[in-house]
């Protein structure tokens, strides 16, 4: 189709990206033995972090870097290096959940990319078995596609991780 028919597609491509076309890219998941302060009890500390790519990861590489559209998104995303948590242990366990924008691309009309709410929780495994994976939930508004980056801490009482993962 020649140059402009290469610009037009990628611009429609761009154009049809979704929040629900998301990427996850965790980093390697550290697992640790912590000390309760208060009580000297041993915790299991399991700290996740990575990249979610909303509307899907970007090549940056001529045209294919064009901007889709600006997307509410609220997603909750299991991830992939999540251990598997004993059932009923939810409500014992602490979660400390932190994002920020990796990449967000704003144009001369303006727009920016905003992170209004991101919370972690142990949800029940597609898989059953009454087991719990760890999830995290972002909401936010941004031109896509966008980066986001992530970082969970799960602190639990060693009994609550089970053995292996999903």
């Amino acid at each position: 189709m020649g140059f402009f028919g290469d610009i037009k597609g990628s611009i429609e491509a761009a154009q049809a990206m979704t929040p629900e076309d998301a990427v996850v890219a965790p980093a390697q998941r550290l697992d640790t033995i912590v000390i309760d302060p208060a009580g000297g009890a041993q915790l299991h500390r399991s700290d996740y972090a990575g990249e979610i790519w909303f509307g899907g990861r970007p090549t940056f590489s001529g045209i294919n870097a064009l901007p889709g559209q600006t997307s509410e998104i609220d997603s909750t995303l299991p991830l992939p290096d999540s251990l598997v948590y004993a059932g009923g242990t939810d409500g014992s366990v602490q979660i400390q959940t932190t994002a920020a924008l990796l990449s967000a691309r704003a144009t001369s009309a303006g727009g920016a990319g905003q992170i209004l709410e991101t919370v972690g929780t142990l949800e029940p495994d597609p898989d059953g078995g009454g087991t719990l994976l760890t999830t995290v939930r972002i909401a936010a508004v941004a031109l896509l596609p966008v980066g986001i980056s992530y970082r969970l801490t799960v602190i639990c009482s060693p009994e609550a991780v089970t053995t292996g993962a999903p």
